[in-house]
């Protein structure tokens, strides 16, 4: 597991050194990535139209 620079142990992080959190956005680098999300759960960058471009969900 990757420790964030925001000091949030075992998650993933973004590309840009976030925690990975269900439902926000992703940067563009990481679409198609599925990771760790904060809340457990795997989630997956991908393109969403109906809210921004890239969520992760």
């Amino acid at each position: 597991m990757i420790t964030c620079p925001d000091g949030k142990q075992g998650y993933a992080c973004t590309s840009n050194g976030h925690p990975v959190v269900d439902g926000q956005f992703c940067p563009k680098a990481d679409r198609g990535r599925t990771l760790k999300a904060t809340n457990g759960t795997t989630v997956t960058c991908s393109y969403d139209p109906s809210v921004r471009p890239y969520r992760w969900q």
